[in-house]
């Protein structure tokens, strides 16, 4: 949901459809009558806003995998140089030490990482996660630019 303005008593719904590259499905449905709330809304086609691309090799705005300058992919849950499937059996944050003192014992199977440090913002999450603000503003690629200026200066 996004507000209309900021004294806006109303607001517009986004929705993501799954659909053919052609947009076969999302087409019949634009003009058609949906009820939420009470209310009668018309769909209407959302204006084209691709946002910033988060990478898939490297997990960083701003670019695809295929123009990534990054030397080796990262990891997206801990920014370590390995494939998010591979994290659990070699990141030191999840497999585990035994002879560290304290040892520390490993991250169970199927249990997610709870070490996790996103190269993004640094916050404890994934860099694909919903909860970076990396992600609230992927629509706002001056942002990103902007943030990640301040972020290279540290």
């Amino acid at each position: 949901l996004v507000c209309n303005s900021k004294r806006s008593t109303t607001c517009t719904a986004y929705f993501n459809i799954w659909d053919s590259f052609a947009g076969t499905k999302a087409k019949t449905l634009i003009g058609r009558l949906v009820s939420m709330g009470g209310k009668t809304c018309q769909i209407q086609a959302a204006k084209a806003n691709p946002g910033a691309t988060l990478c898939q090799r490297c997990w960083q705005w701003g670019h695809s995998a295929s123009g990534c300058m990054a030397k080796a992919l990262s990891c997206p849950e801990c920014g370590g140089p390995h494939e998010q499937g591979q994290h659990c059996q070699v990141a030191g944050c999840c497999k585990g030490n035994p002879n560290a003192t304290p040892p520390v014992p490993a991250v169970p199977m199927g249990m997610p990482c709870t070490h996790m440090r996103c190269v993004n913002c640094a916050g404890n999450h994934a860099a694909n996660s919903m909860k970076c603000s990396f992600w609230g503003h992927r629509f706002d690629s001056d942002w990103i630019k902007q943030r990640y200026a301040v972020v290279r200066q540290r």
